[in-house]
This record gives structure tokens, C-alpha cells and sequence, in this order.
């Protein structure tokens, strides 16, 4: 009809057209009629023409929406890197923290070390000068049994020199000096002794012979 409009008119089964309108027949004729409508197209440079560009469009304000979304993504950069900035701060500040711990750590282990060093050559030191105050201990007790008092006596002092907190020593001078007559001053080292080790049996019981001699002589002494 026009260019766009067009009518369609199709016939089927033209040999049967004498039986048309038999809904049983096998292969009933048909007429079909049709209209199709054709919208013209716009042609592209025409719709481009009319189309807005996003440099021509502009906010409220009159401020290009391009610079607005420059200025955004400037912003949010900007923002990132003053993130990662602090980040990047906090990370150093948190490894100068470690790094002092840990030289506080090495100074401490470092003392430890010292301070164990210095014990062990204290325990040695100590160790030795016991070996060597025994060592006189023992000559003094060999000249004690041949009565040779003056000489055990030097012997049982270079032993306290060595090493003053021998209860044993004291023990030993206290029973040089009671044979040497020097009473007084063997219980003075006597009660040293027990003074250093309350458990030395053997000079608490010295003491109370001593004390109960003294009683009974005392006694006889008023009769």
C-alpha cells in the first residue's frame, strides 16, 4: 500500500477450496490475510546530533559534572593514600616499639648472663676455699692427736680465713684451746660453733658437761 504499510494475502490448499468449510476434511483450504506496519529508523549521525555529551552537562550549581567527577576521584585518591600514609606511620612506630623490646630483651638476657657467669666463678671461688679450709682442718686435726696444740691451732686459723662460717673449725679451735688449758676461750668457739649450726650435738653436749661440771664444783665448793 505504502512504504510502510504492506498488505499479505496467502491461499493454501487451493484443490479442496470445493470442500471449504469442512472442519473433518483432511487438508481443509485456507485464505489468510495480513497487515505489517514498517516504523522508519533515525539514521545514527542524527541521533549522535541529539545526544549530550558529559563535558555539556552541567550540575545545579553550573559546575561541569566531568570536573565534579575528576574532583571526586581526586578526592577519594587523595584520601587512599593519606590512609595508607597513617598506615604506613603506625607501621614504623610499631617496629621502633619492637626493635626497643627487643634490645631491652638482649640487655636483660645480657645481664642474666653476667649475673650467672658471676654466681658460677662465686661458687667456685667458694668451692675452692672450702676444699682448702678442709685441707687445713684436716692437717690440724693429725697434729691435735700428737699434741702438737700451737701448730694445729695455725692450721684450724687458716682455715676460718678461707672460710669463716665453718661451725667445724670453731668446734676444732674450742678443743684446742680446752687442751691448752684455755678454757674461756674454748667456749667462746665452742658456742660459735653451735651458733653457726644449731644441730652440732656434739658441742651442745660439751656445753652441758661443762655447765654441770661447773654446777657440781660450785656445789662442793659451798659444803
Amino acid at each position: 500500500l505504502t512504504t510502510e504499510y504492506k498488505f499479505n494475502l496467502a491461499l493454501s490448499n487451493m484443490q479442496n477450496i470445493p470442500s471449504f468449510g469442512d472442519a473433518t476434511a483432511d487438508k481443509p483450504p485456507a485464505i489468510t490475510i495480513g497487515l505489517d506496519y514498517f516504523l522508519p529508523r533515525e539514521k545514527k549521525q542524527a541521533t549522535r546530533g541529539r545526544g549530550l555529551s558529559i563535558e555539556s552537562v552541567t550540575t545545579e550549581d553550573g559546575i561541569p559534572v566531568r570536573t565534579v567527577i575528576d574532583s571526586s576521584w581526586h578526592k577519594a585518591q587523595e584520601n587512599q593514600i593519606v590512609l595508607l600514609q597513617d598506615s604506613l606511620r603506625m607501621s614504623h612506630a610499631e617496629i621502633e616499639q619492637l626493635n626497643r623490646m627487643v634490645e631491652q630483651l638482649e640487655q636483660r638476657n645480657k645481664l642474666m648472663e653476667d649475673s650467672i657467669a658471676t654466681m658460677k666463678l662465686a661458687q667456685h671461688v667458694s668451692e675452692a676455699r672450702i676444699n682448702q679450709a678442709l685441707k687445713h682442718l684436716s692437717r690440724s686435726l693429725r697434729l691435735f692427736y700428737n699434741e702438737q696444740y700451737p701448730e694445729a691451732l695455725a692450721e684450724v686459723n687458716q682455715a676460718l680465713e678461707l672460710n669463716p662460717n665453718l661451725a667445724l673449725a670453731y668446734a676444732r679451735r674450742g678443743s684446742i684451746y680446752y687442751k691448752m688449758g684455755q678454757l674461756d676461750r674454748a667456749t667462746i668457739n665452742w658456742n660459735l660453733a653451735l651458733q653457726i649450726d644449731p644441730g652440732y650435738d656434739d658441742v651442745r653436749n660439751i656445753l652441758r658437761a661443762l655447765n654441770e661440771n661447773r654446777l657440781r664444783t660450785t656445789t662442793n665448793f659451798r659444803d
